[in-house]
């Protein structure tokens, strides 16, 4: 019952259980090196393209849509893992969306993060190109990222591609190119815009 479960015995008990599954040979979650989700994702974040027209240039995979089309412009930052249902996956492709803000806006700020890990091919993206339109039709460049964390890494790693300054734009051009890496995986969560 819920009135005598005690989190601090608990987490105890489950922490002698991890070496005594270690003494046997098993290799367990390192639950002492387990810190709780993301921060991130605890809140909503408020932005600009909250609800807004998402066009992509090359679909999602149908294995890690999250929450398909509403996914990059809810509000919703993924946790530590490309499996939770927040990260949206684009395999063996770039990553090349157009967010429509509705009207010409005056913007501050645009940003995504990207997850790598080197395992399952999960990569960072080599280059990422921001561009702004008024008109849909002719794009300005406001920043071309590239990326400085080797895909020889071993562990987990996130890297934020944003741009900050002052412009005015209808439509953002968020393009994340793949590393190329046959059978390389793109995951991002969310294209926040302010």
């Amino acid at each position: 019952p819920s009135e005598v479960k005690k989190w601090d015995n608990f987490h105890t008990r489950a922490l002698q259980a991890v070496n005594i599954l270690r003494e046997q040979g098993y290799n367990p979650f390192p639950l002492e090196k387990e810190i709780g989700d993301k921060p991130e994702s605890y809140q909503k974040v408020n932005h600009l393209a909250i609800g807004k027209k998402v066009t992509y240039a090359n679909l999602y995979s149908n294995h890690y849509a999250a929450q398909g089309e509403k996914t990059l412009v809810d509000g919703v930052r993924g946790g530590w893992m490309y499996n939770d249902d927040r990260w949206q996956g684009f395999i063996d492709c770039d990553f090349d969306v157009t967010i429509d803000l509705g009207k010409e806006t005056d913007i501050k700020q645009v940003c995504a993060e990207f997850i790598q890990l080197k395992g399952p091919y999960v990569w960072l993206p080599k280059q990422v190109i921001i561009s702004s339109s008024v008109d849909g039709e002719h794009y300005d460049t406001l920043a071309t990222v590239d990326n400085d964390i080797s895909p020889d890494i071993e562990t987990l790693q996130f890297k934020e591609f944003g741009w900050e300054g002052n412009a005015k734009a209808r439509y953002i051009r968020y393009k994340a190119l793949s590393n190329g890496i046959a059978g390389g995986w793109l995951f991002t969560d969310e294209i926040r815009i302010k």
